[in-house]
């Protein structure tokens, strides 16, 4: 998922602001919340702001960084079908190791929060 996000969101950034194509978060499978959350990170505009008037985008777009890609259109489909598989995974991922870790908590193996926490990488106090 992390390295499917940054390209998602440019090519959502590139057809938003770049084109005169509408409600492009559909593609993304986000909502238009989602779609304002993406474009406020991608332009640097403070979360809650107003973001540029449609007009102004494209500037704002290349103050930040963002180029135009062509191929967007026909990317983000792909892309963002590979993110939500990527997103089907870890939620899967998630409730197996949620599962381990209440049966490993559980008697007969009686582990630790100390032990259960070293056994998947995390801090005890996070």
């Amino acid at each position: 998922m992390n390295l499917l996000l940054p390209e998602r969101d440019q090519a959502l950034t590139a057809l938003a602001c770049y084109t005169t194509a509408r409600a492009v978060y559909h593609a993304a499978g986000l909502s238009r919340q989602g779609m304002k959350r993406v474009l406020e990170r991608a332009l640097g505009v403070p979360r809650g702001t107003a973001l540029p008037p449609r007009d102004e985008q494209p500037a704002a777009a290349r103050a930040a960084g963002i180029d135009y890609n062509p191929d967007a259109a026909e990317q983000l489909p792909q892309i963002a079908a590979a993110y939500e598989a990527a997103a089907a995974r870890r939620h899967t991922a998630i409730a197996l190791r949620t599962a381990a870790m209440r049966t490993l908590h559980a008697e007969p193996h009686g582990w630790t929060q100390t032990r259960l926490a070293e056994a998947i990488g995390r801090d005890v106090a996070a």
